[in-house]
């Protein structure tokens, strides 16, 4: 006999058609990551990366670029406020930004403000689409580069750093602090 199941009312606002705050790319990024768990001695030993972007596909991206939305989505709003800007700042940096939703809701809680995103090319199709749909095209811009390659200027009053130290050795977080702080 088939078995039928349901979620709970509380599960609906993460899963299903119509969820308010949908998980299913977190769910299957998360499904990625825990296959590279298999190779955990090794990159322990080696001190690499455990995301290694510059292998994904086309798919793997999509499901990355679209999770991390999922969990922006979460706390952007609450993170928006918790940014101290100052009346005299006018230039934000998303450094690793992807989708550009933290850099879009400082930018609507702060009319003076403007923001660049700088990320890897896969990711500014889903960017521009989130900036289009938040209509932020007119303060927020997309900027397609390996910020760690190629540089990401100066002039910025507030730099977002939240979704990219993680993946990087303390090493590499360090010279990129100190390139902050120039």
């Amino acid at each position: 006999k088939p078995v039928t199941l349901a979620l709970p009312k509380e599960s609906k606002k993460f899963f299903g058609q119509n969820a308010h705050l949908p998980m299913k790319n977190l769910i299957l990024f998360a499904d990625y990551q825990f296959s590279n768990l298999f190779q955990l001695e090794d990159r322990i030993k080696s001190g690499t990366v455990t995301v290694e972007l510059n292998a994904f596909t086309t798919e793997q991206w999509d499901i990355f670029t679209k999770a991390m939305l999922e969990m922006a989505q979460m706390n952007a709003k609450e993170i928006a406020r918790q940014v101290p800007v100052l009346s005299s700042h006018r230039k934000l940096l998303d450094l690793g930004g992807s989708h550009g939703l933290y850099a879009i809701e400082i930018c609507k809680r702060t009319p003076h403000l403007s923001a660049e995103i700088i990320d890897l090319s896969p990711v500014e199709i889903y960017a521009n689409q989130i900036i289009e749909d938040y209509r932020m095209s007119s303060r927020v811009k997309f900027s397609p580069r390996n910020f760690m390659e190629d540089g990401f200027g100066q002039g910025y009053d507030i730099i977002l750093a939240f979704s990219i130290i993680h993946g990087f050795t303390s090493q590499i977080n360090q010279n990129l602090t100190d390139r902050i702080y120039k």
